[in-house]
């Protein structure tokens, strides 16, 4: 579903958890394509949700340095030597 569609959807039904459970009110190949890609949509839907119980120490001089050993490895696996 393209973006004009999917803003059209949006505005006739409020949000994505309402076009899911409407989805008998939507009709053709939009209707098609949300069923076929659901599983899909509620994993989008789950990755760009942030995460507001996150404890982050707001002092930066607080967080650890970089782990410059580990840093080293997962380059030097990447066969990025330039960088390490």
């Amino acid at each position: 579903i393209g973006e004009k569609t999917a803003a059209k959807l949006i505005a006739t039904f409020g949000g994505l958890s309402e076009i899911l459970s409407n989805i008998d009110k939507i009709t053709g190949k939009n209707k098609e394509k949300i069923e076929k890609s659901k599983e899909n949509i509620l994993l989008s839907q789950k990755l760009v949700t942030l995460n507001h119980s996150l404890i982050v120490d707001p002092i930066l001089e607080n967080w650890p340095g970089p782990q410059k050993e580990e840093l080293n490895k997962f380059f030097n696996n990447l066969s990025m030597k330039s960088i390490v």
